[in-house]
């Protein structure tokens, strides 16, 4: 905003919000998918051929393959299982190549997703920095591997929005909103679930997450014992989940 004080000089003459910027920004990348639908080569990307198997293995035997049949098929299955419904339900409609595009949508849609995770993530942790709220989110809008990435066939965009999802809840506790403290570690729990039946890197913040969700519990606690018995709590309902 240009009255906030927080902001350099030159913020204020380009009196652009930060959810102005992440709607351009989606429109940018809506219209990069429909210039790019036809021209990006359906092997542009990692491991295209192995992705293709572990869906072509589901979509036909409706089984998820052992890690042994193929060079990918030790991935978790969540993503592969999502693109081998609907390559099933749109081949009879449109021809293979077609249809290998249409499902190449689904990461897509999960790199435009960041970008509204970024933007939303920014606000709990800028709220008075509109300014730093902005550039944080071109920033994240803009991330090259995230660009490349989510114009191909694989699982890392759609494992990379459920962490963004995971990341944005942690940053609503930490704001001070606990008063759904039990919803939140129920939601928290199934995505983060969902995100390792992804990919198994999302594992990897299930530590911080714990670890700070906790000390933002306990800290804000009356009691620190009744704070240790919320925390512990927090923790068997995300655990249990998974």
């Amino acid at each position: 905003r240009s009255d906030d004080p927080l902001s350099p000089s030159w913020f204020g003459k380009i009196h652009l919000s930060a959810s102005a910027v992440r709607w351009l920004l989606l429109g940018g990348w809506l219209f990069m998918a429909i210039n790019n639908f036809w021209k990006i080569p359906l092997t542009v990307g990692m491991d295209y051929e192995g992705h293709t198997q572990y869906i072509y293995t589901i979509a036909n035997n409706w089984r998820i393959p052992l890690a042994t049949e193929g060079w990918q098929m030790f991935q978790p299955p969540l993503f592969h299982f999502f693109t081998a419904i609907l390559f099933q339900t749109f081949l009879p409609i449109f021809d293979h190549e077609t249809v290998i595009r249409i499902i190449k949508l689904l990461p897509f849609l999960c790199g435009m997703a960041q970008i509204e995770i970024c933007y939303r993530v920014l606000r709990f942790a800028y709220p008075q920095r509109e300014s730093h709220q902005v550039m944080g989110t071109l920033f994240g809008g803009l991330l090259p591997m995230n660009l490349y990435m989510s114009q191909s066939l694989g699982n890392e965009p759609l494992a990379g929005f459920l962490t963004g999802l995971i990341v944005l809840f942690v940053c609503r506790i930490l704001s001070g909103n606990l008063r759904s403290l039990r919803k939140v570690s129920i939601l928290m729990g199934v995505t983060l679930g969902l995100a390792l039946l992804t990919k198994v890197t999302p594992v990897l913040v299930i530590l911080p997450v714990l670890f700070y969700v906790c000390a933002e519990i306990v800290k804000r606690s009356e009691a620190i014992g009744n704070g240790i018995k919320e925390a512990a709590r927090f923790t068997l309902i995300l655990t249990g989940i998974l």
